[in-house]
């Protein structure tokens, strides 16, 4: 039986013991999850990764426009450069450009 989990802070949990998310804030990256083991706010990719485990649908619509394609240029480009530039023993400078093609949330809705 294959069980799927989330990360939530420190804790991977069972996405089966969720019972409830509020996204009310997912714009913003942020997404209170209660959970059988407690309630946790999430942020960042944590945050958009448990919706769309649990429900990528409610990522659509117009103020979450932007959340289907930011994270293209992250993932073509942020991990391939950060892993050649470890390689060419330059790991710092790879985490630097990671950090800087992870998409920042859009504000004044």
């Amino acid at each position: 039986m294959r069980r799927d989990f989330f990360r939530a802070g420190d804790f991977v949990l069972p996405l089966d013991g969720i019972r409830a998310l509020d996204v009310s804030k997912v714009v913003e990256h942020e997404v209170t999850v209660e959970h059988d083991r407690g309630t946790f706010v999430l942020t960042g990719a944590d945050a958009i990764e448990v919706v769309m485990l649990v429900k990528p649908s409610a990522l659509e619509g117009r103020r979450l426009r932007w959340v289907r394609g930011a994270w293209a240029t992250h993932n073509i480009l942020g991990h391939p450069l950060m892993q050649v530039l470890a390689w060419l023993g330059r790991p710092r400078l790879g985490i630097r450009v990671h950090d800087r093609t992870t998409p920042r949330p859009q504000t004044g809705w």
